[in-house]
């Protein structure tokens, strides 16, 4: 669950917390320790009402139901729960939470690749020694390891770094490439016997950690509540894991434009959370314009902490978007060839 830690404003995923912290305390009320796996959710009110997750994993025999690996992940809003599928390679599905409603269920490598940050923040994964993820806990619940990319290549001793499946990137594994030749034969046909003349990891999506080179965003594991310094109420900050460097504190809405998935994960994890924390003290903020109905001079909008679903988007005039978010709006109406909406 969120746990709140000592100060009043700072909460965090855990059921242990430890004095050691790599955060950087400047302008926080609260330094929040190293996050240990978290132990069950807590009952709350739910608004605005969306899917929750579901903690205990469902077991499937036969037919998975599995959606094709066609579908659309860059639609990916959250991850809402997860199932073990007994056939001759045991393995997890995921349930996606997409764009138009849907949840589908997908193999956890096909989700990986697509969103790193949200799966392992659903799993919330760290540096710690215990974590939720099946097949950690028993020999039961045993799952074969499956290499999910390519991290490194080490020429001189012939192994290479490897990425798992359900792990973050900062969970490095150094393995001889014969071993992986034997173990994952397509795997190393894709991806090890290229490795001499491309060393290197693919990548995703970054942004500038402060006073750091790029880093991937891995998981999310915690959060507060920071005083806007000009006096516009407070906002969400977020304490995130890297693939490499100390965990820190970002805004919500820098991580949100970037990583959505993994933001709505985390918020998914204990539904209308986000709400009731951020009443009366985090105003409403605009995070995308998604589309516009010229006729009607409406646009639809995307608010920081929510998904870009129907059911929790909205219609603005222009002239609301215009007036409370100029530069985005100007962005917007150029992108789409709509600059006489600029002078109405």
């Amino acid at each position: 669950m969120l746990k709140k830690s000592k100060g009043k404003n700072s909460w965090r995923c855990c059921s242990e917390v430890s004095p050691s912290c790599d955060l950087d305390a400047s302008n926080a009320s609260t330094v929040i320790g190293k996050r240990k796996r978290p132990t069950s959710l807590v009952p709350r009110q739910t608004k605005p009402a969306r899917g929750g997750r579901a903690r205990a994993s469902e077991r499937t025999k036969g037919q998975s139901e599995e959606a094709p690996c066609d579908s659309d992940l860059s639609m990916l809003q959250y991850v809402k729960k997860h199932r073990m599928v007994d056939s001759a390679h045991r393995h997890i599905q995921l349930c996606c939470h997409l764009k138009d409603g849907a949840d589908v269920w997908l193999r956890e490598s096909t989700v990986q690749k697509a969103s790193n940050a949200a799966v392992c923040t659903y799993w919330g994964c760290g540096p710690g020694e215990e974590w939720k993820r099946p097949g950690t806990e028993s020999v039961l619940d045993s799952i074969s390891p499956e290499p999910l990319k390519l991290m490194a290549y080490r020429k001189n001793a012939a192994e290479v770094r490897l990425q798992m499946v359900g792990s973050p990137a900062s969970q490095e594994q150094w393995m001889s490439v014969e071993d992986v030749k034997a173990q994952w034969p397509t795997f190393y046909e894709e991806n090890c016997a290229h490795a001499q003349s491309s060393p290197s990891a693919q990548t995703t999506m970054h942004i500038q950690g402060p006073g750091s080179e790029e880093r991937e965003l891995q998981t999310i594991v915690g959060h507060r509540l920071q005083e806007d310094d000009e006096g516009g109420g407070s906002q969400f900050q977020l304490s995130c894991q890297w693939d490499s460097g100390p965990e820190t504190w970002e805004d919500e809405v820098k991580i949100q434009s970037v990583w959505n998935a993994a933001v709505l994960t985390y918020w998914n994890s204990e539904p209308g959370l986000r709400t009731l924390q951020a009443e009366g003290k985090v105003p409403h903020r605009y995070l995308r314009i998604q589309s516009h109905d010229e006729p009607n001079r409406t646009m639809e909008v995307q608010w920081l902490g929510y998904s870009a679903c129907a059911d929790e988007t909205s219609w603005e005039s222009f002239s609301k978007v215009k007036e409370k978010w100029s530069s985005a709006f100007e962005s917007y109406v150029k992108l789409h060839s709509l600059e006489s909406l600029l002078d109405s």
